[in-house]
């Protein structure tokens, strides 16, 4: 179950690439991940996690659920890197997660939180990056056709 950094940032990016069209809409609440962590705990974080999730499992278009677009990412990419080890389903239900996080030893659910805070980190650094990227490119003159 170990990641480096640099495996960290490419599975943040890739996930985030996702959806860099509407970045304008998810940008704002990408950086409180971290915070909300920390002061809400994991329980409240999943369900927050969860809202760009449209009926059926596909991501909605609603601007307003979309903008915790950056909180699904990293409730996937948290999944994917503890895997099968600690039988987390990055689309278990609230109630289901509540089960499977009560269920895990102190230890683990500090790790599984720490982890958490460190993809927000990594969220927060390529949000920031790609918006800085997509703002040059809307403000960038268009080439003249001849």
């Amino acid at each position: 179950m170990t990641v480096t950094y640099y495996d960290l940032d490419i599975k943040v990016f890739s996930k985030l690439n996702e959806q860099n069209s509407s970045i304008k809409t998810w940008y704002p609440k990408a950086s409180g991940i971290a915070d909300y962590v920390a002061s809400w705990g994991m329980h409240r974080f999943w369900a927050m996690s969860r809202s760009p999730l449209a009926p059926g499992g596909g991501i909605t278009t609603e601007l307003e659920e979309l903008s915790y677009f950056a909180w699904d990412v990293a409730r996937r990419v948290l999944c994917e890197i503890v895997d099968s080890n600690l039988e987390l389903d990055a689309n278990s239900s609230t109630t289901d997660f509540h089960a499977t996080f009560d269920g895990l030893d102190m230890n683990q659910q500090l790790m599984l939180t720490e982890l958490l805070i460190e993809i927000s980190e990594a969220i927060q650094f390529w949000s920031v990056r790609m918006k800085q990227v997509h703002d040059l490119n809307q403000k960038s003159p268009k080439p003249k056709v001849v």
